[in-house]
C-alpha cells in the first residue's frame, strides 16, 4: 500500500513537466535567498564587531558599579581612582597587549547664536602610539 501511494506521488511529478521545473526552481530560488541573506547578515554582524573593537573600544572595557545607571549625568564621579594598580592586573592576563585609560565627554559649543555639539576623548598618546607603531610593523 506504502509503495503504491510513492508510485503514485511519483508518476504525478513526472506527468506535468513545466508544473514540477518551476516548483523546483522556486524552492531552489528561495533556498539560495535564504543561503545568501544568511551570509550577509553574518557578515554585518562580524564587521560590527571587529569595527567595535578596532575603533578604539577594545574587547573588554572596565568601569565603576553604577556608571551604567548614573554615569550618563555624572560621569566624573565614577572615574577609576587606581588606574595603575588595575593597568598591572591586565598585564598579568595572557594575551593581553594594550590597556591604556579612556575618558570621553561630550556637550555643546555655543558662540552667540551658533551651537554645536561636541565629542571628545582623551587617551594617553604614548601608549596610543606604541601600539600603532606595533601594529604597523
Amino acid at each position: 500500500m506504502r509503495n503504491s501511494f510513492f508510485l503514485l506521488a511519483l508518476r504525478n511529478i513526472f506527468r506535468n513537466k513545466r508544473r514540477t521545473i518551476i516548483t523546483f526552481l522556486a524552492i531552489i530560488s528561495g533556498m539560495v535567498g535564504l543561503i545568501v541573506f544568511g551570509g550577509f547578515v553574518e557578515y554585518s554582524f562580524w564587521g560590527l564587531r571587529e569595527s567595535t573593537i578596532r575603533s578604539q573600544l577594545g574587547h573588554i572595557q572596565v568601569y565603576k558599579k553604577g556608571y551604567s545607571e548614573k554615569g550618563i549625568a555624572n560621569p566624573s564621579e565614577y572615574l577609576i581612582d587606581d588606574f595603575q594598580k588595575l593597568e598591572e592586573l591586565f598585564y598579568k592576563i595572557p594575551y593581553v597587549e594594550l590597556v591604556t585609560a579612556r575618558l570621553s565627554f561630550s556637550g555643546l559649543i555655543s558662540t552667540g547664536e551658533n551651537t554645536l555639539i561636541c565629542k571628545g576623548s582623551g587617551v594617553i598618546p604614548e601608549v596610543r602610539q606604541e601600539k600603532l607603531f606595533r601594529l604597523s610593523w
